[in-house]
């Protein structure tokens, strides 16, 4: 009996764990701009949410919520479309680019953090 509790704790503890690991957050900071972007990443559900938290905005991404990750892979994140962001999961190396600018905007690096969830939404209808 006692093996079984064993057994079932190391279960939930290694789903809890993975779970962990597909959702989290991202603190990116520029490199040459005073610019702070906060992703919350849920790779399970395939989704994210973006915000420019500091910094002197110089484009147009207001707050980005419940978008499509594009692609995840083991080393590297591309979330959306436009604009183009891409962080590699190896180094922490983070670009943003408008599409359609030929110049990455934003370059720098994100530092992981616990998963925060998605901000409540509220609409009108």
């Amino acid at each position: 009996m006692r093996l079984n509790v064993l057994l079932l704790a190391a279960l939930v503890s290694g789903t809890a764990q993975a779970q962990q690991a597909q959702q989290f957050d991202l603190i990116c900071q520029s490199k040459y701009h005073d610019a702070t972007f906060h992703y919350r990443v849920d790779l399970v559900a395939g989704k994210y949410c973006v915000t420019q938290d500091q910094g002197k905005r110089l484009t147009s991404i207001g707050d980005q919520c419940f978008q499509d990750v594009l692609e995840a892979g083991s080393n590297a994140i591309s979330f959306g479309v436009d604009p183009i962001q891409y962080v590699n999961r190896e180094t922490g190396e983070w670009a943003f680019r408008p599409l359609g600018d030929r110049y990455v905007m934003y370059r720098g690096t994100c530092t992981p953090a616990p998963f925060s969830g998605f901000p409540e939404v509220k609409t009108k209808f």
